[in-house]
């Protein structure tokens, strides 16, 4: 962190930080009386801003990316991308939760991405073993969430929830702006005509 000039930022201390953790359980989350909903999800880790009082949300990813252009070093990580808008929306969420329940909460909010190095080390796996060692390149991300659309979203959610009719499913692939389409909805034709 404080090669990052981030040494103000450390781990938050909560009694419920554990819990928060718990994806499955909803370890993180609030009613929303409007809409009669539980909202929430298990985040990963939660920094204290020293001078600001302040808590930024942190999520912490994984992946083994491909070599830069010439060759010489890993791709830096960017949260360009179809399936990273959905990482963002999911640290908007978690933002928009936690000043649900009263924190203060910054807009900053960091990822922390380790990349796997399987192009510039010797080997990763261990002769005659069944051992394998990667190493990894750290970047530290930092992302402005914007939580102002989870309200509508919640709302629209319920909405839907609430229809008779199961709303009409997109075609799957990329819709004519390069926009993802509902992946499901293959899987959902498929099982209507397997009766399932």
């Amino acid at each position: 962190m404080e090669r990052n000039g981030l040494g103000h930022l450390v781990p938050f201390k909560h009694e419920e930080f554990e819990s928060w953790t718990k994806s499955l359980q909803l370890g993180l989350r609030t009613y929303h009386e409007p809409s009669n909903l539980i909202i929430g999800g298990g985040l990963d880790d939660v920094w204290h801003n020293l001078e600001t009082d302040e808590i930024h949300v942190v999520d912490y990813k994984s992946t083994a990316g491909r070599k830069n252009e010439d060759g010489t070093a890993l791709n830096k990580i960017s949260l360009s991308g179809v399936y990273k808008e959905s990482y963002k929306r999911q640290m908007d969420m978690y933002q928009w939760i936690l000043k649900e329940k009263g924190f203060k909460v910054s807009d900053t909010s960091y990822f922390v991405y380790v990349n796997g190095d399987q192009h510039f080390e010797n080997g990763m796996l261990e002769e005659a073993t069944d051992k394998g060692i990667m190493k990894f390149d750290v970047q530290l991300i930092e992302y402005i969430a914007d939580s102002s659309w989870v309200e509508e979203k919640i709302l629209n959610l319920k909405s839907c929830l609430e229809e008779k009719v199961c709303p009409k499913h997109a075609e799957s692939g990329f819709g004519p702006k390069g926009d993802k389409q509902c992946e499901y909805a293959e899987l959902f034709q498929g099982m209507q005509e397997h009766n399932l």
